[in-house]
């Protein structure tokens, strides 16, 4: 969980991670965040969700090769100060990702290596 309470920015979010999820050291998780910004130049009220696999290295079993992917939506409502009509306007934006990533780690030793590379 994660919390912010401030004069110009209030939010809350929440983060449920399932470790070893159908297998060893494979990570589930699903995230959730809603926050607003009170600022001079903007207010926005931002929403995200999403969700994300991974596998990964730990301390005790290292992997060669890991991975992680996901999805994530963010949807923002914000009002803006347009110079072209000397006004404020108020507009909504989204943004869809898709992120991946790819490791591979040649390292003899995850915490202290001394030869190999990640």
């Amino acid at each position: 969980m994660r919390g912010v309470a401030g004069t110009q920015e209030q939010g809350a979010g929440v983060i449920f991670r399932r470790s070893n999820a159908g297998r060893r050291d494979r990570t589930f998780q699903l995230l959730a965040n809603a926050s607003r910004s009170n600022y001079d130049a903007f207010e926005a009220f931002t929403g995200t969700l999403g969700i994300r696999w991974s596998y990964d290295s730990t301390p005790i079993w290292q992997k060669r090769f890991t991975y992680a992917y996901g999805a994530e939506l963010i949807g923002t409502n914000e009002d803006t100060y347009d110079f072209d009509v000397a006004a404020r306007r108020r507009k909504t934006y989204g943004i869809a990702a898709l992120p991946l990533f790819a490791g591979f780690d040649t390292s003899d030793n995850l915490l202290n290596p001394t030869r190999g590379s990640a």
